[in-house]
């Protein structure tokens, strides 16, 4: 397996230098850190990066997404050098410390999301109707986990440190510190 990993750091080494062209490495590394459960490691470092791109395909949609942001030729170059999930797609503005446990079947079309946004597989975040994407797409704040299969859509805004649960359909704004579950969702204080 070492020898794999070596072998790797060829690509690796390209998507820093992407990274660095671009001026995200800032915010990869903030991804990498809330991904590193992945493969078992604590150190937000060269030798994590080249081994989330290698087995975590979340990950790399991940890096891929932050590079498409800025430079969409330098994507195709990404998912030509990691091919990338097809069942898992990211659209919007969202803040560091993503990370996408699984990710099958999973699509993520939001307007804006603060730091530290998890997302579980099967879940939808999209929009509803017609007109801009602030007011039909989902505004999200802080340290939000949304579990697996839950729907979140509509121009509504999901606050701070709020967790949504596993099945939940949420149409409806959820204020800060919050735990929202069930269809129709139920919102209670943590």
């Amino acid at each position: 397996m070492r020898v794999i990993y070596l072998i790797n750091y060829i690509r690796t080494i390209l998507v820093v230098l992407i990274c660095l062209i671009l001026k995200i490495e800032g915010i990869v590394k903030e991804d990498l850190k809330r991904n590193l459960w992945y493969i078992g490691s604590e150190n937000a470092n060269l030798s994590s990066l080249n081994k989330n791109l290698l087995k975590n395909k979340c990950f790399r949609n991940i890096v891929c997404y932050r590079i498409h942001e800025k430079n969409k030729v330098l994507s195709v170059v990404f998912r030509i050098l990691y091919p990338i999930k097809q069942d898992l797609e990211i659209y919007g503005k969202i803040g560091g410390g993503l990370t996408i446990y699984h990710g099958h079947g999973t699509v993520v079309n939001l307007y804006k999301a603060g730091t530290n946004l998890s997302v579980y597989q099967g879940v939808t975040i999209g929009n509803k109707g017609n007109g801009p994407r602030s007011e039909i797409t989902p505004t999200f704040g802080d340290n939000v986990s949304i579990c697996a299969n839950a729907t979140v859509i509509g121009g509504i805004r999901i606050g701070n440190n709020v967790v949504i649960g596993a099945g939940s359909v949420i149409t409806k704004d959820i204020p800060d510190n919050c735990i929202a579950y069930g269809n129709p969702a139920v919102v209670k204080k943590r």
